[in-house]
C-alpha cells in the first residue's frame, strides 16, 4: 500500500476543514450589500512552517484553487510556488465576504486536528 503524497494529504485535508467548518456554522460571512465579491484591503502574512499557497487560499479566499492569486501578487517575493518559506511576508488581497470569520491559527488547527 503507497502512501498519499504529502501534497494530497495537505490540500484534502484543507478541503476537509472547509466543509467541516462550513457545516458548523465558522466558515465565511456572507457578502454584504455592494460588496458582490469584490476584493478587500490588502493584507500581510507572514508565513509559519506548514503554510502553502493551497492553505492561505483556503482561509483568504474560501476555496484552496485559488492560490494563483497569492503567488501572481508575490511574483517578486517568491519564485516556487510549492515552496514558501517560513518567516516570508506576503502580501494578500483579502476578500471580506469570503475571509474565514476564525483566527489563521484556530483555521489551521482544525485543517490539521
Amino acid at each position: 500500500m503507497s502512501a498519499m503524497p504529502r501534497r494530497k494529504r495537505v490540500l484534502l485535508a484543507a478541503v476537509t476543514a472547509l466543509l467541516w467548518a462550513l457545516l458548523s456554522g465558522a466558515g465565511p460571512g456572507k457578502a454584504e450589500a455592494g460588496v458582490a465579491g469584490g476584493t478587500g484591503e490588502t493584507v500581510e502574512h507572514e508565513v509559519i512552517k506548514g503554510d502553502n499557497l493551497h492553505l492561505l487560499a483556503g482561509y483568504y479566499y474560501s476555496d484552496p484553487r485559488q492560490w494563483r492569486r497569492i503567488f501572481d501578487r508575490n511574483q517578486g517575493i517568491i519564485s516556487d510556488a510549492n515552496l514558501v518559506l517560513p518567516g516570508t511576508v506576503l502580501k494578500i488581497e483579502a476578500d471580506p465576504a469570503r475571509q474565514w470569520k476564525i483566527p489563521y491559527g484556530e483555521f489551521v488547527s482544525r485543517v490539521f486536528d
